[in-house]
């Protein structure tokens, strides 16, 4: 009997500590002998996103099942790297029936991709050949006609709420998403520089950080805006201070400190458009 191999598909950008429950999960819950982080370098339904490299992203996915619960069982796979762009899914799998003979692959994929499924090149041919393996994401309920589709739900798994792109606007916020990544992995961005994060700011983090709670408590606090405001400025996120400079201003219209940032980033935001547009 070939021993099975789950392919976890992903662009895993940044991984984080959602992927690896579920890959743990995945395991416990069926007779899978290994699950595999298979890197995309790009999904092509989600064209236009910012990726980190993918050597960066593949060293991260490595470092972060070091922390999993089955890591003994898991592994990085990058031969979406390897093979001709651009890359199909049943490309991917008939190379690995290729390379591995003695093993019998599935596929691991939200329910917030089942929508799109099928969109896949030869989406029938996958589902016909491999086990195709749900597991849930919020918002995304899994079709009644999935198991006759063809799918197989995991039924007992528990939704997990985190998502990639939650980190990474995080991180360009100069907030400390550290405790929502595996390990190590919050070190290797700062070490790399990924994701806007800048050396730079690592003092101001915990402070920001801070602000944003409060001024979710208190939205109306003009003082809190223009404190944050100032910290975002410092830290080089014009858009994201200008923003709080206007809303404090709006909260308190004589304010001069905020008429005299809101001056200062216009002019700078006037400066890079004439630069840019006007060489």
């Amino acid at each position: 009997m070939q021993a099975e191999t789950i392919l976890y598909f992903g662009s895993f950008n940044p991984v984080h500590r959602g992927h690896v429950a579920v890959a743990d999960a995945v395991l416990e819950s069926t007779e899978a002998e290994a699950l595999w982080f298979v890197v995309s370098p790009q999904n092509p339904f989600k064209a236009g996103k910012e990726l980190a490299p993918e050597t960066d992203r593949i060293e991260m996915a490595r470092i972060a099942l070091q922390s999993a619960v089955h890591s003994d069982r898991m592994a990085v796979s990058d031969i979406e790297f390897r093979l001709p762009k651009p890359n199909r899914t049943i490309r991917t799998l008939e190379k690995l029936r290729t390379e591995y003979p003695g093993r019998k692959f599935s596929l691991l994929i939200g329910s917030d991709n089942m929508a799109g499924f099928p969109k896949w090149v030869h989406s029938q041919e996958i589902l016909d050949r491999y086990r195709v393996l749900v597991y849930p994401r919020p918002g995304y309920p899994t079709p009644e006609s999935a198991r006759s589709d063809g799918f197989t739900i995991l039924t007992n798994l528990k939704e997990l709420p985190q998502a990639a792109t939650d980190v990474r606007t995080r991180i360009a916020r100069g907030e400390n998403p550290g405790a929502e990544l595996p390990g190590g992995v919050w070190e290797y961005i700062k070490k790399h520089r990924l994701y806007g994060y800048s050396a730079g700011t690592e003092e101001l983090t915990d402070e920001i950080t801070a602000l944003n709670s409060a001024i979710e408590q208190r939205p109306d606090d003009a003082r809190l805006l223009i404190r944050r405001g100032k910290l975002l400025h410092r830290t080089g996120r014009f858009d994201c201070a200008l923003n709080d400079f206007l809303r404090a201003k709006r909260l308190c219209p004589d304010n001069p400190e905020a008429d005299a940032y809101i001056a200062l980033l216009r002019e700078i935001f006037a400066f890079r458009h004439f630069d840019l547009y006007n060489p």
